[in-house]
């Protein structure tokens, strides 16, 4: 029987991934530039998503974000801009950092956060993790900031 991956959640398909590495770390590695300090994540011993060494203990990066950032990507034609050099200089939600954006997105969605307020730069983790996946592609910048692009298998979901 034919399985078509598009049909899937980016949920489910990063869970599977995840799941082969058990409860290892998995290294992250940056496709832009290279990273000064290993970067790892793993599962959420809750189960609600995934950790990294670079975020408190405390933070979890959940799947629910994932999701929304593809299909927020998806309804931007497939293209979304990172924001992570404006929300390591200080932008704030609604200004240079827009809901178009993955650092903008993420706080004014799911954390409550309001315009005008300052976020935290974790497009990095997102993308990076979502490329590892194959969902995205990151590229970098060509002047209006690095972004990714979602894989074509995945423009659906």
């Amino acid at each position: 029987m034919f399985f078509n991956k598009t049909k899937r959640s980016v949920t489910k398909i990063m869970q599977e991934q995840v799941g082969k590495y058990g409860k290892n770390k998995i290294e992250l590695r940056s496709s832009l530039r290279r990273l000064k300090e290993p970067t790892y994540f793993w599962a959420a011993e809750d189960g609600s998503g995934l950790k990294t060494n670079k975020l408190p203990e405390s933070q979890t990066l959940r799947w629910e974000i994932f999701e929304g950032i593809v299909k927020k990507a998806n309804s931007l034609g497939g293209k979304m801009y990172r924001g992570d050099s404006i929300a390591r200089s200080g932008g704030k939600l609604g200004e240079a950092l827009t809901e178009d954006m993955i650092d903008g997105f993420v706080p004014l969605t799911y954390e409550g956060a309001n315009y005008g307020d300052t976020a935290l730069s974790r497009s990095t983790y997102f993308s990076g993790i979502l490329a590892w996946a194959g969902i995205v592609t990151i590229h970098k910048s060509t002047g209006d900031g690095s972004f990714i692009t979602v894989n074509k298998e995945y423009r659906n979901i």
